[in-house]
């Protein structure tokens, strides 16, 4: 008399590369199960992770950092006996023509991604998404530096400092630009869910 041997765990029902027990959308040979390791005909594939959006606390802390210290320049030069920095207005053409690139690289991604529903290469989405968040973090160190700087001018009567304030707020808004920018772009590198 034969026994029947157990059930062939690479062929019963329901158990495979493209289904098993937690199947459903997003689940198959191609997505992450959620453990951080995946495993393939040849052993453990290369673990793909999800790297979560940039939330507001590291912007509001550089920016608050940048605002201290901007607001400090002033007073700590005249104090060293030292004129008091300027801004010039090349700095802030470079700050708006470098958001500017951002802006593009985000509106080119976002329709490679989500219009033309197409997957960048990784290593374009990787450098991509450091851009983003690089310019979005260094965006918001320019704001609150330049607007600290601009504080520092308030209240002084003499017609360089009205100049120096001024220039300052130009500048401290093409940081906003330049966040805005990045944070776009970052947003844009995400894959839709029914595409990841």
């Amino acid at each position: 008399m034969t026994h029947a041997g157990p059930p062939d765990r690479g062929t019963g029902p329901g158990v495979g590369p493209e289904t098993g027990p937690d199947a459903g959308p997003g689940v198959g040979p191609e997505a992450d199960p959620g453990d951080g390791s995946r495993n393939g005909p040849d052993g453990p594939e290369e673990p793909q992770g999800r790297m979560r959006p940039l939330g507001p606390g590291p912007l509001v802390v550089l920016g608050l950092v940048g605002l201290v210290g901007g607001w400090l320049v002033r007073p700590m030069s005249i104090r060293a006996g030292n004129v008091a920095p300027s801004v010039p207005p090349v700095s802030i053409g470079l700050i708006f023509f470098a958001a500017a690139i951002v802006a593009m690289a985000a509106y080119f991604t976002w329709r490679t991604v989500h219009r033309e529903r197409k997957r960048l290469p990784t290593h374009q989405a990787v450098n991509r998404l450091v851009l983003a968040r690089a310019c979005a973090l260094v965006g918001a160190t320019v704001l609150g530096g330049y607007l600290g700087n601009a504080i520092s001018h308030l209240g002084v009567g003499e017609g360089h400092a009205l100049l120096q304030l001024w220039l300052s707020l130009a500048a401290a808004v093409g940081g906003a630009v330049l966040t805005t920018a990045g944070l776009l772009l970052e947003r844009a590198c995400r894959v839709p869910k029914q595409a990841s």
